[in-house]
């Protein structure tokens, strides 16, 4: 398996981002801060800058891919974007089943809770601002054949 690194200004931008979006004060999130013990809230806060950090990642490993298959003119542009686009916004990016469990538990008791729907948006909105792919992704899912 090859070895993964990511550069400084790589790991400067997804933290850059992970800060600019932090759950802690987030406007999206500060309503539920009163709601939740302290000690879930932190579970909360640290599950989504988990989770961002993941799609961040990964997405720039799709890149890297993307990139690979650009500078060799395996595909063309439309279909690199497109296979980045539908790759980084179908992957689902879960944690392990105990954890992704308690963090649903926690924010609502289901996946359509508020508090779930609200985390999803801050991990996706750092996904937008990393790729810039949601106008992309959104086409997409317009013109999705059923």
């Amino acid at each position: 398996m090859p070895d993964i690194s990511f550069t400084a200004q790589e790991r400067r931008r997804i933290n850059t981002i992970i800060d600019e979006l932090d759950p802690a004060d987030h406007e999206l999130l500060c309503p539920y801060y009163d709601m939740l013990s302290a000690d879930d809230w932190e579970f909360v806060c640290d599950y989504i800058r988990a989770k961002m950090r993941a799609v961040l990642e990964t997405g720039l490993l799709i890149a890297s891919v993307a990139e690979k298959a650009r500078v060799t003119k395996l595909v063309d542009e439309e279909a690199i974007r497109n296979n980045f686009v539908r790759t980084l916004w179908n992957y689902d990016f879960s944690f392990q089943k105990a954890i992704e469990n308690n963090f649903v538990e926690v924010a609502g008791g289901h996946r359509e809770a508020p508090l779930c729907l609200a985390a999803e948006a801050l991990v996706e909105m750092a996904e937008d601002l990393m790729f810039g792919t949601f106008e992309d992704a959104h086409e997409q899912l317009l013109h999705a054949q059923p």
